[in-house]
């Protein structure tokens, strides 16, 4: 399974997730901290 994690969460979860082996991604590590949920996810290939 792949988690796809926005800015409601902390980038420390997902480094945390990832730790345990998990395919897990922040919406920081791709985007400004400002994104848009919406239009980061359009092009993100995560829908």
């Amino acid at each position: 399974m792949r988690f796809f994690v926005d800015n409601n969460l902390s980038p420390k979860l997902a480094r945390g997730m990832a730790a345990f082996g998990e395919d897990v991604t922040h919406l920081q590590d791709h985007y400004p901290v400002d994104a848009k949920d919406t239009d980061s996810v359009e092009t993100s290939g995560f829908c």
